[in-house]
C-alpha cells in the first residue's frame, strides 16, 4: 500500500530592507543580500528620504540588484510603517514569507536558507529570528533570541562581548526575535498589522513576537541563520527614529537613544499588562522615577538623570496609544497571557547572568592588569612594606592613646573642660538636632550646633537604634583621635608620595599635633572631630583633581635597569634620565565621587570648627585661580571643586543664618556681628584661654603649653617648639622645589597663609562668656584658634610630603656631596620630632593627670526621681541650685544634667560690637527665673507656684565635691538647703550622690504644657488625661510638639506653653490656627469657649524648613556621588 506524500503549500520571500537613504552600511547589506544561497522572490527596498531614491537605486546597482524595486516611505515614523508602506501595493499571495531586513543588518549567504529549513519544519512557526552578531567582530555576540522578564525586561543571557562558539544554537523557542533578520508569515504580519507602531525601533520585534505567541503561533530563534547587525539606533550613530546617519568611525554612545528606548519598555509594560496592573506600573512608573535617577547619581550616569524623570510623563501622555495598542492585542489573542510564563526569564536566571556578568568584568580587569611574575613579586614586597609600615604607626598612636586617655573608655560620660555630655537615644538626638526650637533650660528660638548632626549619623552607624549610646560616639572619636587621626593622615599622604617613611612621618606628626593633644585635654569635642576630618579632606580633593599618587611596578627582568629618556627636570632648567613608566601608571583622571566624600568630610570638620568654612571657601578660591587647566593632557577639573563647599553650606548654612529668622523677637541679636560670632565659636562650653602670639601659632602652638613636663622649663621659652619647629624647617625646606612640585607646594604655602592670619584674627574676637565661680564675674572668651592651626599643619605637611616624593632617586642620581649628609641631619630632625611629641605627652599625662580636664562622669547629676519626671508624658524639668561663695549657678536640665545641646547658646550671650561686645541683658524668662530663684531662698510662699510656671517638678542642690557643678560652697549650700526645707510646696525626698533632692508639690501639679483657665492658675478639667503621670489640664509634650484631646467649656480658656514666648509657636484645634495671646513670658494661646477637638502645638520656622529641604537634596546628592560605584554603560533593556 502506498502511501501519498502531503502536498505543500507554494512559498515565496519577499524581502523588505527599510533605510534612510545611502547610509554608511546600505552598501555591504546589499552585497549580503545579493550573496543569499536562497534567493528571495522579490526584493524591496523602503526609503524613507524621498531625495535619495536615485542614490540607492545605484547602490542597488553596484550590488548587482538591480531587479529591486525602490519605494519612497516618506510618511513612515517607524520600521513597521516603513514595511507596512513598502508592501501595500504587493499583495498576498499564498504562503508567501517577509523577510525583513535593516540598512544596517548584513545576513550571512546563508541566513535565508537556514530560516526557510526551520519553518518548514512546522506550520505553527510564523516567526523565525536570526542570531544577531557585531557588525565589525563578528564573532561577539549581540542575541540568540530574546528573553523578557515578567516587567518587560529584555534579557539575552549573554555576557559583554560574548565570543559565538555555538554554545547557543540549541535555542529554538524563545518569547522574542529582532526585526533585523527576521522572517514573518505574511498572513500573520498582515493579521497582526506589524510591529506596534508607537514603540519605533525598540521593543518592535518583541512585540510582534508576543502577540503572535498569544494568536496561537510559534516564533523561534534559528542559531544558523546569521546576521550581522551595526544598531546604528541602539549605539547613537543615528537618530533613533531614522535620524540622519553617522559615519562608521562615530563614537559609540548609547546613551543618545536611551530615552527612546525607555519609553519603549514603559509603553510594552502598559500594553502587556492586565488592567488591574498597567494601572500599578502607571503609577508605580513615577513613583520609581526619582529612585532610578538617584540611581543613576550613584552610578554617576548624569546624562540619563533627566531621561529617567521625563520618561514617564512622555509615556503617559501617550495613553491613547497604549489603549489601541491593549485593544489590538485582545482583536489576535486566542490564549491567555500565562501561556507565556514559560518562556519569561525567572529571578534566578537573571540572578545568574547578573553574577557571570560580574565575574567576567572582574576577570576582564584583572587580565588587563595582568603582571609578570617579576611584578607580582615586586608588588607583594612593597605591599608588605606598606603594611608593616602601617602597622608601626598604628601601634605607636593606640600605645600612646591607650597609656594617656585609654581610662575615658572604661566609664559612663565624659565631661570637663569644653566637653559636655550628650545624653540622649539616637532618636531623641535627631529630633533635636534637626528641631528649629532649642530645647534648652525654657527654650530658645535658636538652633543646635550642627556638630549634634553629626553625632546622631555617627552614632547611628555604630548601631544607635540597637542601643549604642552617643556616649559611645564621643568615647570613640575622644579616646580613638591619636589612631584615627594617624590613619587618615597616612592615606592622605599616600596622594602625595608613595614613600612609606614620608607618609609614616606624616601620619605621627598629624596624630601628635599639639593642636590635637590640647585639644583633648581641654575636652573641645569640635575641634577633635575637625582634625580627624581635615586628611580625608585633602585626599578626596587630590583624587578630585586626578593628582594622586599610585604605586608603579615597572616591568622587566631581574637586574634589568630602568628605561629612561631625556625630560625636562623637574626642579630645574636643565634635563636628567626619569623613567619611563608603563602606560598603565598614567595619571588618573579626576573623581567627582572623590569631590563628593571631600565635600562630605569637609562638612564634617566645619560641624565641628564653622570657622573652617571661610577658610576653606578662600582656600578652593585660590586653588581655582593657581591650578593649570590642563595637567599632563588630562583636564584638572577644578569645577569639581565647587563639590567640596557645597555640603559644608548646606550643613552649617542654618545655624549661621538662624539669627535672621528671629529678627525683632528679642530673643537675641540679628545682625553681622552675631553670625561672625557663631562662626568663630565652637561646640562646647566656652573656656578662658591666653592669646597666643603669632609666632606662636605659625610654630602649631594654638593656646595653653600646659600639657608639657615641667622638665622643658630649663629650655625656656622656645622649649615646646622644638617639638614642631621642624614640621616648619620641612616646609620652608620644600620651597626650594620646582616644576609640577613646587607649584603644589606653593598653592600649600598660600593655604597656610591663609589658615595663619585665620587663626592670628579669631583669636581677637570674643565668642562666648565663662563664669568665674570664685568671683562671680563673666568674662568675655575669645574664639579658639586650634582648627586654623590645624588647617596650618595640614598645608604644611602637604608641602613637605610633596617635596619630599622622588627625593631619594634624585639624590641617588647624583654624586656625593653635601646634599647627601645635609638631606640626612634634615630627615634626622624630621623623624626625632614626632618621637620626641610622644614621649613628652605620655611622660606629662602620666605625671600629672590633672592636665587633663577631661574626666569621666561617676554619678548621675539626676536622681531617678528627676528622670522619671523628665520622661513623663508631661515632660517635666529638674531645677539644678549650685550655691557658690558668690551667689548661685542655676541651670534648667530637660536631660540628665548639663548636656552639649545647652552650649548652643553661648554665641547669643554677648551683644554688641563685634571686637568688644558686652554681656547680654536677661530677658523676661531669666529674670522671672531669677526671682523664683531668690524666693527659694527666702522660703516665700511663692516659690513653688513660680516652680510651677516653669515646668520644674524637682530641685536638685549638687553636693559640695560634685564632678558636674564644681565650685559649690558647703557654707552656702547648709543655708540653701535649710530654706529649701522650710519652702511650702517643696518635699524633701532624700539625698545622695546627685546632691539633696525635693519634689514639687502643688495642687495643681506639674506640666510643660497645659490648658488652663482664664485666670491663667486654675488647671481646665475638660481635658482628656491620657496618664497617670500628667495633672488636670496636661498636655502630652516630647522633646518639641505637644497636644491632647480637649473638650468643650462654657468660658475662654488658655494654652500655656513652658517656654519663651515666640511668633514661631502654633497652636491648632483640629487644623483650625489658635490666636496667640500674651501671658508673661510664657507661650499662651486663646482657646474660645466651646471649642473641642484635638490640640497640637508645634514650633515652625520657615527659613528652618528651606534649609531642611536643601539640606536633603544636597547632602544626599553628595552621599550617593561619594558611593564607590563604578560607571555602567547603558544597556540595552533601558
Amino acid at each position: 500500500m502506498s502511501s501519498v506524500a502531503p502536498v505543500r503549500e507554494p512559498r515565496s520571500v519577499l524581502t523588505v530592507l527599510v533605510t534612510r537613504g545611502v547610509t554608511p552600511w546600505l552598501s555591504a547589506t546589499l552585497r549580503a543580500l545579493g550573496a543569499q544561497e536562497s534567493t528571495p522572490d522579490r526584493i524591496l527596498v523602503a526609503v524613507w528620504d524621498p531625495t535619495a531614491i536615485v542614490a540607492v537605486r545605484d547602490a542597488l546597482a553596484e550590488a548587482g540588484l538591480d531587479q529591486a524595486d525602490v519605494v519612497a516611505t516618506g510618511g513612515a515614523a517607524t520600521f513597521g510603517a516603513a514595511v507596512r508602506t513598502a508592501i501595500r501595493d504587493h499583495p498576498a499571495v499564498v504562503g508567501q514569507w517577509l523577510w525583513l531586513l535593516h540598512d544596517d543588518s548584513a545576513p550571512e549567504p546563508g541566513a535565508l536558507s537556514a530560516l526557510l529549513r526551520t519553518v518548514e519544519q512546522g506550520s505553527s512557526i510564523v516567526v523565525a529570528g536570526s542570531k544577531q552578531v557585531e557588525w565589525a567582530a563578528p564573532d561577539e555576540l549581540i542575541s540568540v533570541g530574546v528573553g523578557l522578564t515578567r516587567s518587560g525586561r529584555r534579557f539575552t543571557a549573554l555576557e559583554e562581548s560574548e565570543i559565538d562558539q555555538g554554545q547557543y544554537d540549541d535555542r529554538s523557542d524563545v518569547l522574542a526575535v529582532g526585526t533585523a533578520g527576521m522572517l514573518v508569515r505574511r498572513d500573520v504580519w498582515d493579521e497582526l498589522r506589524g510591529p506596534d507602531p508607537a514603540l519605533g525601533p525598540y521593543g518592535d520585534g518583541a512585540d510582534l513576537a508576543r502577540r503572535a505567541r498569544l494568536a496561537g503561533h510559534r516564533a523561534v530563534v534559528v542559531p544558523r541563520s546569521v546576521v550581522r547587525h551595526a544598531r546604528a539606533s541602539y549605539t547613537g550613530q543615528r537618530h533613533p527614529e531614522h535620524g540622519e546617519p553617522a559615519a562608521l568611525d562615530a563614537p559609540v554612545e548609547p546613551v543618545r537613544s536611551w530615552s527612546a528606548r525607555r519609553r519603549a519598555v514603559l509603553h510594552s509594560r502598559l500594553a502587556g499588562a492586565t488592567t488591574a496592573g498597567s494601572v500599578l506600573l502607571l503609577l508605580g512608573m513615577f513613583v520609581l522615577a526619582p529612585v532610578r535617577a538617584l540611581a543613576r547619581v550613584a552610578t554617576k550616569e548624569f546624562a540619563l538623570i533627566g531621561p529617567e524623570l521625563r520618561t514617564p510623563f512622555a509615556t503617559a501622555a501617550h495613553l491613547a496609544a497604549v489603549s489601541r495598542a491593549r485593544a489590538n492585542a485582545r482583536r489576535t489573542a486566542v490564549v491567555p497571557r500565562r501561556v507565556l510564563a514559560p518562556l519569561q526569564v525567572g529571578p534566578g536566571a537573571q540572578l545568574a547572568a547578573w553574577r557571570d556578568t560580574r565575574l567576567q568584568r572582574a576577570s576582564l580587569r584583572r587580565s588587563s592588569r595582568a603582571r609578570s611574575e617579576l611584578e607580582k613579586a615586586e608588588a607583594a614586597s612593597l605591599a608588605r612594606r606598606r603594611r608593616l609600615a602601617l602597622l608601626g604607626v598604628t601601634v605607636l598612636t593606640v600605645v600612646v592613646a591607650l597609656v594617656t586617655v585609654g581610662h575615658w573608655a572604661l566609664g559612663d560620660a565624659l565631661l570637663g573642660g569644653a566637653l559636655l555630655p550628650v545624653d540622649t537615644g539616637v532618636r531623641d538626638l535627631w529630633t533635636l538636632a534637626t528641631s528649629p526650637w532649642l530645647a534648652v533650660g525654657d527654650g530658645h528660638a535658636a538652633l543646635p550646633q550642627p556638630l549634634l548632626a553629626v553625632l546622631a549619623f555617627l552614632t547611628t552607624v555604630l548601631g544607635g537604634f540597637w542601643g549604642t549610646p552617643v556616649s559611645a560616639t564621643i568615647a570613640v572619636l575622644t579616646v580613638g583621635a591619636i589612631p584615627l587621626a594617624a590613619l587618615g593622615a597616612w592615606f592622605a599622604a599616600g596622594a602625595a608620595t608613595r614613600g612609606l617613611a614620608a607618609r609614616a612621618w606624616a601620619a605621627v606628626v598629624w596624630a601628635l599635633a599639639p593642636t590635637l593633644l590640647i585639644s583633648l585635654a581641654q575636652g573641645r569635642l569640635g575641634s577633635i572631630v575637625a582634625h580627624l576630618a581635615l586628611p580625608w579632606v585633602a585626599l578626596g580633593v587630590a583624587r578630585a583633581l586626578g593628582v594622586q599618587r599610585r604605586d608603579v611596578v615597572l616591568g622587566g627582568m631581574v637586574g634589568a635597569r630602568r628605561v629612561h629618556a631625556e625630560v625636562p627636570d623637574d626642579d630645574g632648567p636643565t634635563t636628567r634620565k626619569a623613567p619611563v613608566p608603563p602606560a598603565s601608571a598614567a595619571r588618573a583622571r579626576g573623581s567627582i565621587g572623590a569631590a563628593a566624600a571631600a565635600g562630605l568630610a569637609f562638612a564634617v570638620a566645619c560641624a565641628g570648627a564653622p570657622l573652617l568654612l571661610p577658610l576653606g571657601l578662600v582656600a578652593v578660591v585660590v586653588m581655582l585661580l593657581t591650578l593649570p587647566r590642563v595637567t599632563t593632557g588630562v583636564q584638572a577639573g577644578r569645577g569639581r571643586l565647587v563639590l567640596v563647599v557645597l555640603p559644608a553650606i548646606a550643613l552649617v548654612g542654618p545655624w549661621l543664618t538662624a539669627p535672621f529668622g528671629t529678627a525683632g523677637t528679642g530673643t537675641q541679636e540679628s545682625s553681622l556681628d552675631s553670625v561672625v560670632r557663631l562662626l568663630l565659636s565652637e561646640p562646647g562650653r566656652p573656656l578662658p584661654q591666653d592669646v597666643p602670639d603669632a609666632w606662636q601659632q605659625l610654630l602649631l602652638w594654638p593656646g595653653d603649653l600646659a600639657p608639657l613636663p615641667p622638665a622643658l622649663d630649663v629650655l625656656g621659652a622656645v622649649g615646646p617648639f622644638l617639638l614642631t619647629g621642624p614640621v616648619l624647617l620641612g616646609a620652608v625646606l620644600a620651597l626650594l622645589r620646582g616644576g609640577a612640585r613646587g607649584r603644589t607646594v606653593r598653592i600649600a604655602w598660600a593655604v597656610g597663609a591663609l589658615a595663619l592670619a585665620g587663626a592670628v584674627l579669631v583669636t581677637h574676637v570674643p565668642v562666648g562668656v565663662a563664669l568665674d565661680t570664685a568671683t562671680g564675674a563673666e568674662t568675655a572668651v575669645p574664639a579658639w584658634s586650634g582648627p586654623a592651626v590645624s588647617l596650618l599643619l595640614l598645608a604644611l605637611l602637604v608641602a613637605a610630603v610633596v617635596a619630599a616624593d622622588g627625593l631619594q632617586v634624585r639624590l641617588g642620581e647624583n654624586t656625593f656631596g653635601w646634599r647627601q649628609p645635609v638631606t640626612a641631619v634634615v630627615a634626622a630632625v624630621l623623624v626625632i620630632a614626632p618621637l620626641a611629641s610622644a614621649v613628652v605627652w605620655t611622660w606629662s599625662v602620666r605625671t600629672d593627670p590633672a592636665l587633663l580636664a577631661v574626666q569621666v562622669r561617676e554619678d548621675a547629676p539626676v536622681p531617678a526621681l528627676g528622670r522619671q519626671v523628665q520622661s513623663s508624658a508631661a515632660s517635666a524639668r529638674v531645677l539644678s541650685l549650685a550655691p557658690t561663695t558668690t551667689g548661685y549657678d542655676v541651670q534648667v536640665w530637660r536631660g540628665a544634667g548639663p548636656q552639649l545641646l545647652d552650649t548652643a547658646t553661648a554665641p547669643h550671650a554677648l551683644v554688641g560690637a563685634l571686637l568688644d561686645p558686652s554681656v547680654a541683658p536677661p530677658d523676661a524668662a531669666d529674670e522671672a527665673l531669677a526671682v523664683t530663684v531668690a524666693r527659694l531662698t527666702v522660703a516665700a510662699d511663692e516659690a513653688a507656684p513660680a516652680l510651677v510656671e516653669h515646668g520644674v517638678a524637682v530641685v536638685v542642690v549638687p553636693p559640695v565635691d560634685s564632678v558636674v557643678r564644681p565650685g559649690v560652697d558647703a557654707t552656702a549650700r547648709a543655708e540653701l538647703v535649710a530654706s529649701l526645707d522650710g519652702t511650702a510646696g517643696l518635699e524633701r525626698v532624700t539625698s545622695n550622690a546627685a546632691g539633696t533632692i525635693w519634689r514639687v508639690v502643688t495642687d495643681t501639679g506639674v506640666a510643660r504644657a497645659r490648658v488652663l483657665e482664664s485666670d491663667a492658675s486654675t488647671p481646665s478639667a475638660e481635658v482628656v488625661v491620657t496618664g497617670r503621670d500628667l495633672p488636670v489640664g496636661g498636655l502630652t509634650s516630647g522633646l518639641v510638639r505637644a497636644g491632647g484631646e480637649v473638650l468643650p467649656s462654657e468660658q475662654d480658656r488658655l494654652v500655656v506653653l513652658a517656654e519663651r514666648a515666640h511668633p514661631g509657636w502654633r497652636a491648632t484645634l483640629d487644623g483650625r490656627r489658635l490666636e496667640h495671646t500674651d501671658l508673661d513670658w510664657r507661650q499662651a494661646f486663646t482657646l474660645p469657649a466651646g471649642a473641642e477637638g484635638r490640640l497640637t502645638l508645634t514650633y515652625v520656622d520657615p527659613l528652618r524648613t528651606v534649609w531642611t529641604v536643601g539640606q536633603i537634596v544636597v547632602l544626599g546628592l553628595a552621599g550617593l556621588l561619594a558611593l564607590p560605584t563604578r560607571r555602567r554603560t547603558p544597556g540595552e533593556d533601558a
